[in-house]
């Protein structure tokens, strides 16, 4: 596998270009990180400072005629807060209306006007788009005050029903309109409060009176109303945590990235040797052209040619597919060879430089191509350390003689002469064999 070998060399082929990005990735966080932390973005809210309520409620009776011929009600009485009054036994309607402040700091002034409004309306279902014919209005009381928070003014009204409502359908007989007539209590309470800017606040409360023949009913018309006081303020809008941390985070990787590719290059970690580069151009070229090699082991006969050395193996397979040949990948030989007519095209391939130089077969022995372009087995080169008294270690431990020409030659002469060992000795030897 070449996968260390090409990841130093593509290190080494974008080094610069890789520094240069960790450069502008450091910028980059660091413009973030400032826009984030250095001057943090500001929105606008609205909020509110001061909020305060004014409440309105109404209270009603109606007191029975004292001449009024009924049963069910004793004369003179007073019944009150009631939906439905009789008109001909009760037809005035007295009542208050109280308003009352709740808030903090400053007291509110208030003016309370009270109206009595009459008018002929088309008979649609509800308010919205009704066609009004006619309206009448008449002033009730009025009153001011100033309320503290949790005070309450009340201001009385008083109205006869049944007066009104005969007044209005006269009216309509005259002008010959069809509406149905409706009346109305209505309060408009204007509020200043003294701490505001002198902007009055109204609003206006409703007392709806219904007459249905011989009975009028009254509807609540209680309510509450709001009121705030906002100011607008500028905030810090707080950074995401994208921009929080992903520009101090770029920061760091950027410069770190660029310093460990500086520190790689200065010390020969990334990129690769001429000879590195050599081997990895083999392997892409004994990938790009596999199917135009052939493994096998070629006989001599086939080498007997004049030879032609191609430095690479790409070249080799360009000879291949012109002369329309296959490339041979003699393994026990380790070479490429095509063999077309009179010439052997070779390409010995480089050795892969993460082996061992010195991790020799066990028998010492190696391929390679000699000066006339046969291959030959040449021996490896031994050392052999010889000790001062001639003896040669041979890695056991155990010295063995060593001996010159001349001194194997006196042996041998000694052994053949038998008055050496004399000749008992000879012909014990004899018979011992």
């Amino acid at each position: 596998m070449t996968g260390g070998l090409r990841t130093r060399a593509t290190l080494g082929r974008y080094a610069t270009v890789l520094v240069v990005a960790c450069v502008v990735l450091a910028a980059a966080g660091a413009f973030v990180a400032y826009e984030a932390h250095g001057t943090p973005n500001t929105t606008t809210e609205t909020r509110t400072v001061d909020e305060w309520r004014l409440s309105g409620s109404f209270a009603h009776q109606a007191a029975v005629r004292a001449n009024a011929n009924t049963t069910a009600f004793e004369p003179g009485s007073t019944v009150e807060n009631r939906s439905t009054y009789f008109a001909p036994v009760m037809p005035e309607l007295e009542g208050a209306f109280a308003v009352g402040y709740a808030g903090e700091g400053a007291p509110v002034d208030v003016r309370v006007t009270q109206r009595v409004v009459v008018r002929s309306v088309e008979p649609t279902p509800g308010e919205d788009g009704a066609t009004v014919y006619w309206r009448e209005t008449r002033p009730l009381d009025a009153t001011r005050a100033t309320l503290q928070s949790g005070d309450r003014a009340r201001v009385p009204f008083a109205v006869n029903v049944s007066e009104t409502f005969e007044r209005a359908r006269n009216e309509s007989d005259r002008l010959g309109d069809p509406g149905r007539i409706e009346a109305r209590v209505v309060v408009d309470v204007v509020a200043v409060r003294r701490t505001d800017d002198g902007t009055n606040r109204t609003v206006s409360f409703v007392l709806p009176i219904e007459n249905d023949g011989g009975l009028y009913h009254v509807r609540d018309g209680s309510r509450t109303a709001r009121f705030n006081q906002t100011t607008t303020v500028t905030v810090a809008d707080p950074p995401g945590p994208m921009r929080a941390y992903g520009g101090p985070i770029a920061v760091v990787g950027g410069l770190g990235g660029a310093v460990a590719l500086a520190v790689a290059r200065r010390r020969d970690v990334v990129g690769v040797t001429p000879t590195e580069r050599a081997y990895l151009d083999y392997r892409d070229d004994r990938a790009d052209y596999a199917d135009w090699i052939t493994t096998a082991t070629l006989p001599a006969s086939a080498l007997d040619r004049q030879r032609v050395v191609v430095d690479s193996l790409a070249g080799l397979a360009d000879v291949a597919i012109d002369a329309g040949e296959r490339v041979v990948h003699d393994e026990t030989r380790d070479a490429y060879v095509v063999v077309h007519g009179d010439y052997a095209y070779t390409f010995q391939p480089p050795d892969d430089p993460r082996d061992d130089p010195h991790d020799a077969d066990a028998d010492g022995e190696f391929e390679a191509l000699d000066d006339d372009g046969e291959f030959e087995a040449v021996a490896a080169d031994r050392e052999v350390d010889a000790n001062a008294d001639g003896r040669h270690d041979h890695g056991d431990g155990d010295p063995m003689l060593s001996f010159d020409d001349a001194s194997t030659n006196a042996v041998d002469a000694a052994l053949d002469d038998p008055a050496t060992f004399g000749e008992d000795a000879t012909s014990e030897a004899s018979g011992d064999d």
